[in-house]
């Protein structure tokens, strides 16, 4: 189920899902060795994976006003 289906607001839920969190900080335990290692390794694959996005988004957008080829020719290509 999401917050869609729900019919809740985004900003709603994000503001109830931060106030459980002030409220319960201290209920989970803190994370142990190989935890803070995983989250380690998984923060540093995000980063690599925002700024890969972010370069192919760039490249993209730079390549995208010279590399488009009319419509009626590359229909043309395929049905010949």
């Amino acid at each position: 189920m999401s917050r869609g289906s729900f019919g809740i607001n985004e900003t709603t839920l994000g503001n109830w899902v931060k106030a459980y969190r002030e409220n319960h900080a201290g209920d989970e335990p803190p994370l142990q060795l190989p935890e803070r290692a995983r989250l380690r390794e998984l923060e540093r694959e995000n980063r690599e994976l925002r700024m890969k996005a972010e370069f192919l988004s760039k490249a993209a957008a730079y390549a995208g006003d010279r590399c488009q080829v009319p419509v009626s020719l590359s229909v043309s290509r395929i049905f010949r």
